[in-house]
């Protein structure tokens, strides 16, 4: 009897292709940074009558005339004031970083929506939200894995099991019985 490969276990969030909600009386985009062609495309197909625009970014830039440009520390305040606003049948389509997605997803069900009204794309880039089990600290843009904390400074291997509730991968000390092992990094895609 041979022993079975055990595969580490996955729970990452999957991405389904976006399509447009024909039954929502309001559309929100909102983008992390300046919107890719096919977000302009996307976007361009609704009624202008029935659609915002957010645009999340540090920097002074526009798509048109009608979008609010806020900076990402504006975002939650900003975000539960429209929604406060919008017809209770709004549809929500975000694009940006995977844990600026989940954040946003996180805002909108605070405010009352359901997962079905909120349309995630696929994140724009590989970086991840990085929880540490030991120091419960968030490290932002973790790019590689093994990855160190930016609380406690432990060697953490980046699983793929991520938690909704921080928007974020766990990550394990990958080096407890011996500091000097480590693998080589690896990019995490």
């Amino acid at each position: 009897m041979q022993p079975e490969s055990l595969e580490a276990p996955t729970n990452r969030p999957i991405y389904s292709p976006v399509i447009v909600n024909n039954k929502s009386a309001h559309h929100l985009f909102i983008c992390e940074g300046y919107p890719s062609r096919e977000f302009q495309i996307f976007y361009s197909s609704v009624d202008d009558s029935k659609k915002t625009l957010l645009l999340v970014s540090e920097s002074d830039s526009t798509i048109d005339h009608d979008s609010i440009l806020v900076t990402h520390s504006e975002l939650t305040a900003k975000l539960t004031q429209l929604l406060g606003e919008m017809p209770l049948s709004t549809t929500i389509y975000v694009l940006g970083s995977e844990a600026f997605i989940w954040d946003v997803h996180s805002v909108a069900t605070q405010a009352g929506m359901v997962a079905e009204q909120i349309k995630m794309f696929a994140p724009v880039s590989g970086q991840r939200r990085l929880f540490c089990t030991h120091c419960y600290h968030i490290t932002e843009d973790v790019t590689h894995s093994p990855a160190v904390c930016s609380g406690c400074q432990r060697n953490l291997l980046v699983r793929d099991h991520f938690s909704r509730l921080h928007a974020a991968y766990v990550g394990v000390q990958i080096d407890a019985e011996d500091p000097d092992d480590l693998p080589l990094p690896q990019e995490l895609i």
